[in-house]
């Protein structure tokens, strides 16, 4: 099986509305990353493991991201509550 960008990117969409375009860019390539991580899954394991898909920004732009990008961490939550209720029996 191979891993189709577009689909993926299809996949996480849904939680756009959640972040501010940069931001949404900047979480993408985290949770690319972290997908991808084949060490221990923190922040600086899951970018060295985004940077072979050749994001090439700072360490830092990250980290910024946790403590002070446009995003709602409750949105999200919702978002992925919503996402995951199908799956929920009863």
């Amino acid at each position: 099986m191979t891993f189709q960008p577009s689909s993926f990117y299809a996949l996480v969409g849904c939680f756009a509305p959640c972040f501010s375009q940069p931001s949404f860019q900047n979480f993408v390539a985290v949770l690319v990353g972290w997908v991808l991580a084949r060490d221990r899954h923190t922040v600086s394991g899951a970018l060295r493991a985004g940077t072979s898909l050749g994001a090439a920004k700072h360490f830092s732009v990250f980290y910024r991201f946790f403590s002070r990008a446009n995003w709602v961490p409750d949105a999200l939550g919702k978002t992925l509550l919503h996402r995951l209720l199908p799956f929920i029996p009863g």
